[in-house]
């Protein structure tokens, strides 16, 4: 018989057949025992809700990505084990296997030609210069217009403004979100199987969003993440959750620290992304020692995330208009679009060879710049390492300057208390590799200004799969806790006042509640000001997610406690004002010579969990006014902190009886 040209004997292709026979035999021996496992923990678990997928997105400048994180379902089957998978685009044939098709999906679009589609994954380069897709929120939120001055390709998107751009750049969205998902679905098929697949559902959809974007670019994010994944319009906001890329970062780098000193730690984490900085703060308490010898690790954000616009794709710009007014003058005529495409491809490879973190450029060192015009000409120019330079600290000015501000404030509150002072920081452009040496070294600058000396954190640049934001974004849904889990970690509420004319709040806020974690049980504190308060005294409640923690049980301490104790709190001792965040800042307002009083309890469980607030006003009419109002709780799964948001309020008017009025 022959086989391939060759002779081959009978005995060999009966082996190969009956081979053959059998792996396909085993694949669906395989198939039948998943789906047999499949339904098998579906009895098990029965009406328990648990999660299925959780997706990660995050969606870049240069390039965007995805991670799918199927946790535990039924630890006994190994099908449910837990997977957590980045998605890569499928390698095209030919192609090395470089970082860029490994990891990232193409984010760039060309809405700007009529004659393709506005977003082809497969096609990296046009005649047309590319246009980041993160722009085309911008443009469909309507919030372009604030954003002209910031950004540069902002400017130029304002200018070709029409209905017929904003849709072509909703639909290479919509194109580059499915094309994800689809890819997705594939690897998940390949790797475990059809029947894995089929009957797994997307339970949560984690996005990284910027900390400047407000509730119009969510309103046109949720709309894409509809259409793309065959969602309801109505209800699609139930299965997305949108975190900061800066919480993002948090989850998945201060997740895995533990500190060995049980002290309190105050970590800034700084992203550097292709257009904006992104910045978080977060407070670090000590571990809490669980059953089973475990421990939880209680970090929650101070204050909001903050954003500084400037970084890598600011700094292409500067390269791209200064190269092309170089390159005009030489060739006496503008260039075409065809010759400005392919100048922003040269510019990249400058800039990677400049800029990137294994390479330091010198500033008395230059790089050529070989460019061909649409008649063939070769035209030759340098960059010299100064005017790279200067091109690059005007690129992040802006940023620096956040960040110097920011490092002030971490040493602030390391000063005078038993609180270590830390920064991550990690980021920059995928096509660099990450922060060059320069700009590290610049930052390492600004924070021994600021007194922070070695506390520096540098994580990896590369993105491992665990320090990914989009594994951060999942990692932040995964360890969400209930509104009563939150409250019974030791919280702490308190009142704040704010006289009338007073240029701030006031330096103390007395507890009036807290959860003691010895005796498992709410302690209460009633606010009383006998005194008459001045008309339009306002008030607020203020939490402190650690105000009653055990001490760190270290186990190589000499006296170490088998069973630790509380930290002493006095009755009043307010809470800590550094670490605390506003909890509900609509509480009455005092009127004329009014006695002010407030009582703060629990109820519910789980994520019915209230805070039922009563406030007690008598004025000297002996006329009291009681107002009951009801607050729900939520958990922020960025944040890690619990919002409080009015349900119910109730307001009575009640004549005084003459003994409690005496």
């Amino acid at each position: 018989m022959y086989y391939n040209g060759s002779i081959v004997p009978q005995e060999d292709v009966l082996v190969k057949f009956f081979v053959r026979a059998l792996i396909r035999f085993q694949r669906l021996v395989l198939e039948a025992v998943a789906i047999i496992g499949v339904r098998k923990v579906i009895l098990k678990v029965g009406c328990v809700k648990s999660r299925k997928q959780l997706i990660g997105i995050d969606l870049g400048c240069f390039g965007s990505r995805i991670t799918v994180v199927c946790p535990s379902t039924c630890p006994d089957d190994p099908i449910y084990e837990t997977l957590v998978r980045a998605i890569g685009p499928a390698v095209p044939s030919g192609v090395g296997g470089t970082a860029w098709h490994r990891f990232d999906f193409l984010a760039n679009g060309y809405p700007l030609d009529d004659d393709a589609p506005a977003y082809d994954a497969d096609v990296s380069w046009r005649e047309f210069e590319p246009v980041p897709l993160k722009y085309g929120v911008y443009l469909l939120a309507q919030e372009l217009d604030k954003t002209v001055a910031k950004h540069p390709m902002a400017q130029e998107l304002a200018i070709y403004d029409s209905p017929e751009l904003r849709g072509r750049m909703k639909s290479a969205l919509v194109a580059m979100l499915r094309n994800m998902r689809a890819r997705k679905d594939a690897v998940l098929a390949d790797d475990w199987g059809r029947a894995f697949t089929e009957h797994q559902t997307v339970d949560q959809i984690c996005i990284t969003i910027p900390a400047l974007w407000n509730s119009s670019f969510q309103k046109v994010y949720l709309n894409l993440v509809a259409e793309a994944f065959d969602y309801n319009p109505l209800s699609v906001q139930e299965h997305v959750t949108f975190i900061t890329e800066s919480d993002a970062r948090a989850h998945a780098m201060i997740g895995p620290l533990v500190r060995t000193d049980g002290k309190e730690e105050v970590v800034l984490v700084l992203d550097f992304g292709g257009h904006m900085m992104n910045g978080s703060m977060f407070w670090v308490g000590p571990n809490e020692s669980g059953e089973g010898g475990g421990t939880s690790k209680r970090f929650f954000r101070i204050g909001d995330s903050f954003g500084a616009c400037g970084g890598q794709e600011l700094l292409m710009h500067y390269l791209l208009e200064y190269v092309d007014d170089l390159l005009s003058s030489n060739i006496g005529r503008v260039l075409s679009t065809r010759e400005r495409a392919g100048l922003r491809v040269n510019i990249t490879r400058i800039t990677r060879e400049l800029d990137g973190y294994r390479t330091y450029f010198g500033l008395h060192s230059s790089r050529p710049l070989l460019f061909t015009t649409d008649t063939g000409e070769v035209v030759s120019l340098e960059i010299s390492g100064q005017e790279f330079y200067h091109f690059k600290m005007s690129a992040y000015r802006h940023p620096f300057k956040v960040a110097a501000q920011q490092f002030a404030l971490v040493k602030e509150f390391t000063q005078d208390r038993d609180v270590v002072g830390s920064v991550i920081i990690s980021g920059g452009s995928p096509e660099c590799g990450g922060l060059c040496c320069s700009l590290r070294t610049y930052l390492s600058h600004l924070a021994r200004q600021a007194g922070l000396g070695r506390s520096v954190i540098w994580p990896v640049c590369d993105e491992p799969e665990e320090g990914s934001l989009t594994r951060g974004a999942t990692r932040a849904v995964e360890i969400a806790l209930t509104s009563e889990q939150f409250m019974t970690q030791g919280v702490g509420i308190g009142l704040q006042r704010k006289r009338p004319g007073a240029p701030k709040w006031e330096d103390e806020a007395p507890m009036i509640l807290y959860y003691d974690i010895v005796a498992k049980e709410y302690r209460q504190n009633k606010y009383t000001r006998a005194g008459p308060q001045v008309e339009g005294t306002q008030f607020r409640l203020l939490c402190d997610p650690i105000y009653h923690v055990r001490p760190w049980d270290n186990p190589f301490s000499k006296q170490t406690c088998p069973e630790p104790k509380p930290k002493s709190k006095a009755e009043r001792s307010p809470v800590d004002l550094h670490r605390s965040y506003v909890l509900f800042d609509n509480l009455p307002t005092a009127q004329k010579r009014d006695k002010y009083e407030c009582e703060v309890s629990i109820q519910g469980s789980g994520n019915d969990t209230f805070v039922i607030v009563k406030v007690k006003q008598t004025g000297p009419s002996k006329i009291s006014r009681v107002t009951d109002l009801r607050l729900r709780l939520h958990f922020q799964p960025g944040p890690r902190r619990a919002k409080a948001t009015m349900e119910t309020a109730k307001a009575d008017d009640e004549e005084l009886e003459m003994e409690e009025a005496a």
